[in-house]
C-alpha cells in the first residue's frame, strides 16, 4: 500500500515548482500532478496498475479509469486485489468540486484525495462544503478518511486537510 503522506509530499513539491515557474494554466498543473504521481507510484511500487488519463502522461498503464487517478494492485494481472489509491482533482468553481469530491466519497479505496482550487473561495469555505456533503453522505464509513489539498490562493502554496464524517 503507498503512503498517503507520501504522495501528498510528492504533489507538494511539485505545485511547489509550478509556483517557481509561475505556471497558471490549469491543465498544466493538472498534467505535472498526474505524472509526479504516476512516477512516485512506479518507483515505489511496480505491481501497481496505474490509471490516468492524457496522452502527455508517461509510464501509466491504462487511461483514466472512474477517477483522475487510480491506482489498483492487481492479483495476477487479471483480477483488481484492492483499490490503493484514487485522486481528483478540479480547478474550477465549487459546483465542480463538490462534483469531483461526491466520486470520491464513493471510492472504496485505501487513499482517497480530493486536489482543488476554486480561486473565488478560501481553503477554508471549500473545507466547509466537503465536510458538509461528506457528513450527509450516508454510505460513508466513520473509519474512513478524505485528504483534501486545497491551493490557497493568498499564500500561493497548498493546504492540507484530512476529513472524516462527523456524527
Amino acid at each position: 500500500m503507498l503512503e498517503i503522506q507520501k504522495i501528498i509530499t510528492v504533489i507538494e513539491q511539485c505545485c511547489e515548482n509550478l509556483v517557481k515557474e509561475n505556471i497558471s494554466s490549469n491543465g498544466k498543473w493538472t498534467s505535472e500532478i498526474k505524472q509526479s504521481v504516476v512516477n512516485f507510484a512506479v518507483e515505489n511500487n511496480n505491481n501497481f496498475c496505474i490509471c490516468v488519463g492524457g496522452n502527455e502522461i508517461k509510464s501509466k498503464d491504462n487511461d483514466e479509469w472512474l477517477y483522475d487517478i487510480t491506482i489498483i494492485k492487481m492479483f495476477n494481472d487479471e483480477f483488481i486485489e484492492y483499490i490503493d489509491t484514487v485522486i481528483e482533482s478540479e480547478w474550477g468553481d465549487m459546483s465542480q468540486i463538490l462534483e469531483d469530491f461526491q466520486k470520491v466519497i464513493q471510492a472504496n479505496a485505501k487513499n482517497k484525495l480530493m486536489i482543488c482550487q476554486d480561486s473565488k473561495l478560501s481553503a477554508n469555505d471549500i473545507f466547509d462544503k466537503l465536510q458538509t456533503q461528506l457528513n450527509v453522505y450516508s454510505d460513508f464509513s466513520g473509519s474512513d478518511s478524505v485528504t483534501i489539498l486545497c491551493f490557497d490562493n493568498a499564500n500561493k502554496q497548498l493546504i492540507q486537510k484530512c476529513i472524516r464524517k462527523q456524527q
